[in-house]
């Protein structure tokens, strides 16, 4: 139960998220009516910017971690400022001038949010003269206030963006595994859209892209590998495609007599692909392997000509569905590595046992 209602969360996660951003902003206005504080509307606004479009804990975690930065340097910056007015004006103005400058110089750079607050708290502190001061204080205040309410409203029930990838990434291979067990049969392939259930699969694969650095945050994966599991996953697509776009030519060519274990094989890969999709659900399923497609033309086999062409070569589809079993196989590899190492010992102790 608790899986199901996981997903519904995710299939609705923009009706999830206004609802407990709504919420977080009306027990912080009640806390800071009870509790008030020094420029508290800082709060609020850190709160919502905080929350506001990032639905994901690693992003919630990333941006409130920015923003206290920014602000931090900012107001350091504002109050040499102010102290440096007391001094000469006009090296006061050189000094911010400085620090502007190096905000535009990073504000291009990979912490551009953190360039942005850093430059907007030293205008608002630096040219506030000695009142500034005390507004420096409070501001830094309310910046980690707010931060800290906005990871804690966020962490109740949260999203995470490796899980939804995870159930995306599911949803992908449980299609494909469909799509790859009915390509040899142009009916089939006719009743299923083929063409609208690639379509599909492609377009969940790029919602798939904007989730892979807060889940590398979230879980502390290497960006590296999930960019790599992403593009092996596209791989295999085109793979698909490849092989729908053959079903016709495989049909003229007969090539089903000629490799008797070749339906088989593929059987074997489709489960492997099924059985993947459920372990990313977290259900239990046997990890069968996808194997390399030990089927071999033989030497003497020539495709039949038909209608003044030549038809598609059994060598040429056989290596299609090897490199899709490839594929799927490295694609199989990095997503154990990627499971938490609790979890991924926890499944070796269960194997070494089964094998007792």
């Amino acid at each position: 139960m608790r899986l199901v209602d996981r997903e519904f969360i995710f299939r609705h996660y923009r009706a999830y998220h206004a609802l407990r951003v709504g919420s977080a902003f009306l027990l912080t206005l009640i806390l800071l009516h009870y509790a008030p504080l020094g420029h508290s509307p800082w709060v609020l606004v850190t709160l919502l910017v905080v929350m506001s479009n990032i639905p994901y804990m690693g992003g919630v975690w990333q941006k409130g971690w920015h923003r206290i930065l920014g602000t931090l340097i900012g107001a350091a910056a504002g109050l040499i400022s102010i102290k440096m007015q007391l001094i000469a004006p006009w090296a006061a103005w050189a000094w911010m001038s400085l620090v502007a400058t190096a905000c535009g110089y990073y504000g291009l750079g990979k912490r551009p949010y953190v360039a942005m607050l850093c430059g907007i708290t030293l205008a608002m502190i630096g040219w506030g003269g000695m009142a500034g001061e005390q507004e420096a204080l409070w501001r830094a205040a309310d910046v980690l206030i707010g931060t800290v309410l906005a990871i804690f409203f966020s962490s109740i029930f949260p999203q995470h963006a490796s899980r939804r990838w995870q159930l995306l990434l599911s949803d992908n291979l449980k299609a494909m595994a469909q799509l790859y067990q009915v390509h040899r049969s142009e009916a089939l392939l006719q009743s299923l859209d083929s063409e609208q259930a690639i379509k599909t699969i492609y377009n969940r694969h790029l919602s798939m892209r904007p989730l892979l650095a807060p889940a590398s945050r979230e879980h502390f994966l290497p960006l590296e590998t999930l960019n790599e599991i992403q593009n092996l996953l596209r791989l295999m697509l085109s793979t698909l495609e490849l092989l729908v776009g053959t079903h016709q030519a495989y049909s003229d060519a007969q090539i089903h007599w000629e490799l008797p274990k070749l339906k088989a094989e593929q059987m074997q890969l489709a489960r492997a692909m099924n059985a993947q999709a459920m372990r990313l659900r977290g259900q239990d399923a046997s990890r069968p392997d996808s194997g390399m497609f030990e089927t071999f033309v033989q030497a003497g086999v020539v495709p039949l000509r038909e209608a003044g062409r030549l038809p598609l070569s059994p060598f040429g589809y056989l290596w299609l569905n090897r490199e899709l079993a490839r594929q799927f196989t490295r694609l199989q590899g990095l997503l154990l590595q990627a499971e938490p190492p609790r979890k991924r010992g926890a499944k070796k102790h269960a194997t070494e046992a089964d094998s007792q």
